[in-house]
């Protein structure tokens, strides 16, 4: 993958800096694979903000009050 990659950088211009980056993510090359076709060392993105576990969705209080439920019947 590492010479596909490349001549996809260099010669094609199909990929950018952030796809090689996503491909050392990916474990498809290395750091200094990343480093020999872009010219520079591989940056860790940082790591997320948001806890792990939660949601950035914002909750509906609404929505358990709507009127509906799911109930299933007994017999």
């Amino acid at each position: 993958m590492f010479i596909t990659f490349k001549f996809a950088y260099q010669l094609w211009n199909t990929m950018t800096k952030e796809d090689v980056a996503a491909q050392v993510a990916k474990s498809a090359i290395t750091a200094d694979q990343y480093k020999t076709i872009v010219g520079e060392e591989y940056q860790v993105p940082a790591a997320s903000t948001a806890p792990v576990g939660t949601s950035t969705v914002a909750s509906d209080s609404t929505a358990a009050t709507s009127g509906t439920a799911n109930v299933t019947p007994t017999a």
